[in-house]
């Protein structure tokens, strides 16, 4: 009853939250959703909040409740595909560019050399490491989330860019449990599209938080499958990043001579 009694840019604002990756959202991802900028998206919110539609987790963040969500979502698949392909691209690029933007604060040991054609409105004020990594712990859900949703929906790469963008928070915060989930689903994402560098990097990453985690076999054999993958492409900059992975690993076992 709430939902038909609303004006139509409203409804259509709650229709779009059943698009959404996450369990939360702010103004910045709402706009993406609805391909406005942010100061139209808080107004949106600010109204369905006021008729008790989304409940404000902390300030400037919002969920609905589970039955609301459902609803949502049941509404979402009454948009055109067209509509719903279309926002759930804008809302998958508004979070890889963000958290592009957040990965250049911190410190990283390999080099990220991937574009996105498209720049969100509005995006989050991220000015430092503090910020980035403040920003990467309450959004590190949704970002998971977001790489799991982008390979179901036909945009693997996406999976792909989301792990490698990750990465540098994951290892800085050891959270390698996240890791080897994340990193996993990106490369079954690059496997299933026969995306060489995209396995490689994956499998490198992947061997990363293994290491950190202290499955040294493991991680051994996924630097040395994505070393081979590096080789088939031509990739020397990820044969670099494999090997110097790989001679991180062998020091750790004591193989002090093989490690150089």
């Amino acid at each position: 009853m709430s939902f038909r009694a609303m004006p139509a840019d409203r409804r259509r604002l709650f229709q779009l939250l059943g698009v959404h990756p996450g369990p939360e959202f702010d103004a910045y991802a709402v706009a993406a959703l609805l391909g406005s900028d942010r100061a139209a998206a808080s107004r949106g919110l600010d109204d369905l909040y006021t008729d008790n539609l989304i409940m404000e987790t902390t300030p400037g963040r919002y969920q609905l409740h589970d039955l609301l969500r459902d609803y949502a979502i049941t509404l979402a698949e009454g948009l055109t595909d067209a509509d719903r392909r279309q926002a759930l691209d804008r809302v998958l690029n508004y979070y890889l560019h963000a958290a592009l933007d957040a990965n250049s604060y911190l410190p990283r040991y390999q080099a990220l050399t991937m574009t996105i054609s498209t720049t969100p409105v509005d995006t989050p004020y991220i000015r430092s490491a503090a910020q980035a990594c403040q920003w990467f712990a309450i959004e590190l859900s949704t970002l998971t989330t977001c790489a799991t949703r982008a390979a179901a929906a036909g945009q693997p790469h996406r999976t792909v860019h989301l792990s490698a963008v990750l990465s540098a928070y994951l290892r800085v915060m050891s959270l390698t449990e996240q890791g080897v989930r994340l990193h996993n689903t990106a490369l079954d994402a690059a496997t299933r599209i026969h995306d060489r560098l995209g396995q490689g990097y994956a499998l490198n990453y992947l061997g990363v938080v293994q290491r950190l985690w202290g499955e040294l076999d493991a991680a051994k054999h996924n630097h040395q499958h994505a070393l081979e993958l590096f080789e088939q492409a031509g990739d020397r900059l990820g044969q670099g990043y494999a090997l110097n992975d790989l001679g991180r690993v062998l020091r750790l076992e004591g193989a002090f001579d093989a490690a150089k």
